[in-house]
């Protein structure tokens, strides 16, 4: 059940997703513009696990009807967000600057859209990202950056 205080999706759902990032913690803002900035370089594993802790971190629990077989898509990223069903948003929110963190092996905070992240937080006070940041968006681009290596050591 979506709690009270989060608005349903409507025909600007951009822009409710946009307020309801603009009220997290600022290294959240700022793993999520990373997460999106360097998605093509995120296994697809690891981006529906970044993906259910964004869900869950911005609207709380995955609604109970699944999408049906047909959009196999839609289908992966509701089980994903269905496995953290009941975490609570503070715990999403930290779990998803670890994955990032995991992710980029500890380098996401000089990524330039991290930084431009806190930047815009920084001067308009609001936060605003001017895009759904969310790592399986695909709505926000930074072409000029090389792909993420993996961690020293071989993990990954």
């Amino acid at each position: 059940r979506r709690p009270a205080s989060i608005p349903m999706r409507s025909r600007n759902a951009s822009s409710t997703v946009n307020l309801l990032l603009a009220a997290q913690p600022l290294e959240f803002r700022r793993a999520a513009a990373y997460s999106a900035a360097r998605k093509a370089a995120i296994p697809m594993q690891k981006r529906l696990k970044l993906y259910a802790l964004y869900k869950q971190a911005l609207e709380g629990d995955a609604p109970e009807a699944a999408p049906s077989w047909a959009q196999i898509i839609e289908l992966a990223k509701h089980a994903a967000w269905s496995a953290v069903r009941g975490l609570p948003a503070d715990t999403a929110r930290l779990r998803y600057v670890d994955a990032v963190d995991e992710i980029s092996g500890g380098t996401w905070r000089s990524h330039p859209a991290a930084i431009l992240a806190g930047e815009a937080s920084a001067s308009t006070g609001d936060g605003d990202l001017g895009a759904e940041a969310g790592p399986l968006s695909g709505r926000v681009s930074i072409s000029s950056t090389p792909p993420i290596q993996p961690p020293a050591g071989g993990g990954g």
